[in-house]
């Protein structure tokens, strides 16, 4: 099971970032999903909004990348 990263896909931090990790990613164990197509999250709009979330596979949470935008 692959980790992964909750992001807002109208971001344009969040996009660059993004391609960056997706470049160093060579094994592939990251899934990137927007944000806003993601369903069922245990997250508020406004926390997914706020900061890039990442879940591993036993679902321990990882939230950084404070956006003010």
């Amino acid at each position: 099971m692959k980790d992964i990263v909750l992001y807002d896909q109208n971001c344009r931090f969040c996009k660059a970032t993004k391609r960056l990790f997706e470049k160093l990613d060579w094994m592939h164990v990251i899934e990137w999903k927007p944000l806003q197509e993601s369903e069922n999250t245990r997250f508020t709009q406004e926390e997914l909004m706020r900061e890039i979330h990442l879940i591993t596979p036993s679902g321990d949470v990882k939230k950084r990348f404070f956006c003010d935008s």
